[in-house]
């Protein structure tokens, strides 16, 4: 009882606060003391990541989500989708990914957005594999190279990666989603191992 009285009280701190500080630190309690599945946490959570733009308070419901709904959780899911698709932060970016990869492996919708990451990642990791293996025949070691690469290359360097591509032949709604795309990024975008270490060769 005295749990549900402390968990209430949170949430209308978070819900009432104007300090991002007391925010965050509600959000933080939150997390520590709600127990898994709770839809009152979860949904104090997702309309903090809704109303926030405080990154740190962002980074903290984003963890939080992950501890505290469960698999599943539609509402928890879409929410994490949307910061990952829509923040410039890598930090919260990792975070997002980290808690989706807890509560939504078989959900479609995550997985699309996951794919569309991927999906990039995975073209400049294979443009640097070719490029690599044009200096060594080694493909294992091309592949480590490009990997190294991918996980240490600077979103300007990759932006200047893509403006050397020949983009005439896909589709022009393609190349705008390209675009926002990388218009997004910042720092080293691909630093987290999900976007490069699954690649493997066989039958090399």
């Amino acid at each position: 009882m005295m749990k549900d009285k402390s968990i209430d009280e949170l949430i209308e701190i978070l819900e009432t606060s104007t300090n991002e500080r007391t925010r965050r630190v509600a959000a933080y309690s939150l997390g520590q003391i709600a127990i898994k599945g709770d839809e009152r946490a979860i949904s104090a959570l997702v309309k903090l990541l809704e109303t926030t733009t405080n990154e740190e308070t962002c980074w903290q419901a984003a963890y939080n989500l992950g501890k505290i709904a469960t698999k599943g959780n539609e509402k928890a899911i879409s929410e994490l989708v949307r910061i990952l698709e829509t923040t410039k932060n890598k930090d919260i970016r990792d975070k997002a990914l980290n808690s989706l990869g807890q509560i939504a492996r078989d959900n479609t919708t995550a997985i699309k957005a996951l794919i569309k990451l991927l999906s990039t990642s995975s073209t400049f990791l294979l443009d640097e594999f070719y490029r690599q293996l044009e200096q060594t025949q080694d493909k294992a070691v091309a592949l480590q190279n490009a990997q190294n690469w991918l996980r240490t290359c600077t979103a300007d360097k990759l932006r200047q990666r893509a403006n050397e591509w020949d983009l005439s032949r896909i589709e022009w709604e393609d190349r705008i989603a390209l675009d926002a795309t990388l218009e997004l990024w910042e720092d080293i975008p691909f630093k987290n191992p999900y976007y490069w270490a699954p690649f493997i060769l066989t039958g090399c």
